[in-house]
């Protein structure tokens, strides 16, 4: 974790695209670089392609009867096997696109942090460089103190 002033920016993870027939879609919870809009619109998707692949089951689509599929509240009524099979498509075809959208959005996050971690890492290089540069310079400055009291203490001495 890497702290910028009071903004604490972690690594984003970036999410595999499910494979064709794929029903194990990631929530939206995972695609956490989406905004509100974003998410709403893949849960609404995600929960469209969930239903119309279950009333799909394991067909083949030219095996699909569409007479028979009973749509989720607030869809569109599909009932032509093209139909289901083009929205099921456009369906995964959104996912996919807002999962690229999280992942690039990720990528940029990880570059920003690897950045900030680097800026943080040089920070403290320089610091560390100065207190070791102070050290040394209050090291001269105690052996120069030392060595101008002894030769005080010398003159003192010779004075006597």
């Amino acid at each position: 974790m890497t702290t910028t002033g009071s903004t604490i920016m972690n690594f984003a993870d970036t999410i595999p695209i499910p494979g064709r027939n794929s029903l194990l879609w990631p929530r939206a919870s995972a695609l956490s670089l989406l905004g509100q809009y974003e998410i709403t619109r893949y849960d609404h998707k995600k929960s469209l392609f969930e239903h119309i692949q279950r009333y799909r089951g394991s067909q083949e689509w030219n095996q699909v009867d569409a007479s028979e599929y009973t749509p989720l509240i607030n869809t569109r009524r599909y009932t032509t096997r093209t139909s289901l099979q083009g929205a099921a498509q456009g369906c995964r075809m959104a996912m996919v696109e807002l999962i690229c959208i999280h992942n690039a959005r990720a990528v940029a996050q990880n570059r920003a942090v690897q950045a900030q971690q680097q800026i943080e890492k040089e920070e403290e290089e320089e610091w560390a460089r100065a207190i070791v540069a102070i050290k040394a310079k209050q090291e001269r400055d105690a052996d120069e103190y030392s060595q101008s009291q002894a030769a005080n203490r010398m003159r003192l001495w010779e004075r006597r």
